[in-house]
């Protein structure tokens, strides 16, 4: 994030692995621009903190649930502000290669911001990266 910053860059991009082992999360995120300048303060914060749970609080992983209501799979962070609901599964392209999926958002671009979410890793052994948007 500092290099992109260096650079002048503004925003990067999530860009996921797209295989039969990518997870639902990494596939929602796929493709969504965040603010670098964001990011680069949730590293000094995040730097800042010695606890291994406030560390794990500001840097919520992606989960999955099940809705009860749906028998449809939920994805969400648990983080310092409690449960964020990020998006429902419609249609799940897990096992598959070069497939996204397909998700209904339950969360604005803005609110993903606000999860910081905005850089991986989105769970363990995590594949995915970041490329500058220009």
């Amino acid at each position: 994030m500092s290099s992109y910053a260096e650079a002048g860059i503004r925003q990067h991009r999530i860009e996921a692995v797209l295989d039969e082992q990518t997870k639902n999360i990494c596939r929602y995120l796929h493709g969504k621009t965040f603010s670098v300048a964001d990011a680069l303060r949730r590293f000094v914060s995040i730097e800042a903190l010695e606890d291994p749970e406030a560390i794990k609080q500001a840097m919520p992983w992606g989960r999955e649930s099940t809705n009860p209501e749906t028998g449809r799979t939920r994805l969400y962070v648990d983080g310092g502000g409690g449960r964020t609901e990020l998006a429902e599964v419609i249609c799940s392209a897990r096992g598959t290669r070069d497939d996204l999926g397909d998700f209904r958002s339950l969360a604005s671009d803005t609110a993903l911001n606000e999860v910081e979410i905005g850089f991986p890793p989105y769970h363990g052994l995590c594949r995915s990266t970041t490329l500058a948007v220009v």
